[in-house]
């Protein structure tokens, strides 16, 4: 029996398209977080994008998230401290893997600065895939 040619290779070409679900978090838009709340925003794959305006001296504020309305007891919370600056703040925060986080569920951010009234935010969860 005799032994065949060697093997061979062909060349294949790849075009990789861009990450859609980067694409809608890094176009989603930060959310202000005021004194008066506004209706539910839209948070975009679990990331959560707030502006911030830190009026005070404070290097640091305490940010929680937890469910509001419409969730199963199943839902925890999360917390966590936060640097800031004074002046204007972009917080962006991957709460994947970090709490549970359901579609239609109405969840409210509360930030506290630890010396005036906290500020809250409404918001819910939509996922692309």
């Amino acid at each position: 029996m005799e032994a065949g040619p060697g093997g061979q290779s062909e060349a294949w070409d790849f075009t990789v398209m861009p990450d859609s679900v980067l694409r809608i978090i890094e176009s989603s838009p930060f959310i202000r977080i005021e004194e008066k709340m506004t209706a539910p925003a839209i948070m975009h794959q679990r990331f959560l994008k707030i502006a911030y305006t830190n009026n005070g001296a404070d290097k640091a504020v305490t940010l929680s998230v937890r469910p509001l309305r419409g969730g199963s007891r199943k839902h925890t919370g999360f917390k966590t401290e936060q640097s800031v600056h004074t002046g204007q703040n972009f917080i962006l925060i991957n709460l994947n893997g970090k709490m549970k986080l359901e579609e239609g569920v109405v969840y409210e951010v509360e930030i506290n600065d630890h010396g005036k009234q906290p500020l809250r935010l409404q918001f819910q969860t939509f996922n692309y895939f």
